[in-house]
């Protein structure tokens, strides 16, 4: 077998692959509020701002938390206390989240399996159109992601103090921290079964691993329960569904993208056999053994909580890090003869990835968002131009959020259009379509009226079209 990359040399690497994210990023963060950022997140953390920092229920309004545990709205808001409160330092905080998340994954790979598996798994993680498109975006996803690798890390690391600090941010986060707490209990419960160790044993060290964390969520559930009359915000609530082929079709889409889509394929089926012949017959120390276990715990019971909820494709970026970490560590280890013949073909697969991340007009690359963006930014500003700010303006759910409200940062001034509407009705005047939301009834309107866009604005394949009606309907 041949030698292995120096542990300097690693981090040398590491530094290199981080900044180049970093570049990567900075054209985009002056950049206005997109989709969830615009209508929940980012307005919702200005309220905090405004309001003061605070982890308790309450302090903004529940809308526009959707009920979620607020340590996300709350570091986000700490940090605009200290620096400017605009979209750049916004979206700066959410850089310095996904670099930490970067650094933390490497240590933390770098540790169980080695140079070169962790840097071979930074490479790959660093390149994917997911994790690029959503690296300097105001959403809490790359944080429960950091939040996961710093449990996991102090877990295995016997650090249970700080386990348990990780653990009860993680569901002080998001709600979907459940999974890997339920997780770590299941292979507590599982070594104590064939440890065959007292009951008594067990409980203590529950309570020792778990206990802030129950803490935590029994004062933030029982303080929303008492302030809102309700646990779980009831707009979300309406949204899960129980059925078993509504579960089991969200699982499969989830599945598909992580295990097929954008060139997942080719890890996915490298990596089958020599999991099962592991499984089978399982080789290497037990501490790596405990380690992948718990990657399958996570991810069995992961996929549950997200089956039950809505889809959305950024939900799965808690699992595409250890997803692509089991990938390169099986991939190493069936090929230990031929290192630099796998590293070529990392390298390779990576550089092809970067490409397609940032090839304009694919699905799932890193830059359509932007393009979005652009397009509907100039829309505004047309509309803004044509100073329509009393016009009826029928349009959809996201373009309507960006003209009344001026935090998304679409509008050039803090005057809003007073009369946008998610309908036509008989005073309705312009219309407005994009591609970034469909309306179809609207569409279906305009249609009917038979009449040609006033203006159109295009970026790649993103689209937004301004209509003047004919006729009143």
């Amino acid at each position: 077998m041949e030698p292995g990359l120096s542990a300097r040399t690693g981090w040398g690497i590491a530094i290199l692959v981080i900044t180049g994210v970093i570049l990567l990023q900075l054209p985009h963060l002056a950049l206005p509020y997109y989709w969830d950022e615009a209508w929940s997140y980012g307005p919702a953390v200005c309220k905090m701002v405004e309001h003061g920092p605070s982890l308790l229920p309450g302090s903004i309004d529940a809308v526009q938390s959707r009920g979620h545990p607020l340590l996300f709205y709350f570091l986000a808001a700490c940090w605009l206390h200290v620096f400017p409160d605009n979209l750049f330092f916004s979206h700066v905080f959410a850089l310095v989240v996904s670099v930490l998340f970067l650094l933390v994954f490497y240590g933390f790979a770098k540790k169980i399996f080695g140079t070169d598996i962790a840097l071979a798994s930074l490479i790959i993680l660093s390149v994917q159109g997911l994790f690029l498109s959503h690296a300097s975006l105001l959403l809490p996803e790359i944080l429960l992601g950091l939040l996961t690798l710093l449990a996991c890390c102090f877990y295995f690391s016997g650090k249970k103090a700080l386990f348990s600090i990780c653990a009860a941010c993680l569901l002080l986060c998001k709600e979907t921290g459940i999974a890997l707490v339920a997780a770590i209990f299941l292979l507590e419960v599982y070594n104590h079964i064939v440890g065959r160790k007292p009951i008594k044993e067990l409980i203590n060290r529950t309570l020792s691993l778990f206990g802030l964390t129950l803490i935590a969520m029994v004062v933030f559930y029982s303080i929303q329960k008492r302030q809102f009359g309700w646990f779980l915000f009831p707009g979300h609530v309406q949204l899960i569904s129980f059925s078993p082929s509504v579960v089991w079709g969200t699982i499969t889409s989830y599945g598909a993208y992580l295990f097929l889509y954008l060139g997942h394929n080719i890890l996915t089926l490298a990596m089958i056999a020599p999991m099962i012949i592991w499984f089978i017959r399982p080789t290497g120390d037990t501490g790596t053994g405990k380690i992948l276990v718990l990657f399958l715990l996570f991810a069995i019971l992961y996929l549950l909580v997200l089956g039950i909820n809505f889809y959305t494709t950024r939900y799965i970026l808690c699992l595409l890090p250890f997803y692509i970490l089991t990938a390169v560590y099986f991939i190493f280890s069936s090929f230990k003869r031929f290192r630099k013949i796998v590293w070529a073909g990392f390298v390779v697969f990576a550089g092809v990835t970067l490409f397609y991340s940032y090839t304009p007009n694919r699905k799932g690359n890193a830059i359509a968002y932007m393009d979005d963006i652009r397009v509907q930014k100039q829309a505004v500003g047309y509309l803004e131009k044509m100073d329509l700010f009393n016009k009826p303006i029928a349009t959809h759910f996201l373009m309507k959020v960006n003209l009344t409200d001026p935090v998304p940062g679409y509008l050039s001034s803090e005057r809003k259009f007073s009369r946008v509407q998610d309908a036509i009705d008989s005073t309705t005047e312009y219309v407005v379509l994009s591609s970034q939301e469909e309306n179809p009834v609207i569409k279906e309107k305009v249609e009917e009226n038979k009449r040609l866009p006033e203006a159109v604005f295009r970026v790649g394949k993103s689209w937004c079209s301004i209509y003047k009606l004919k006729t009143r309907p």
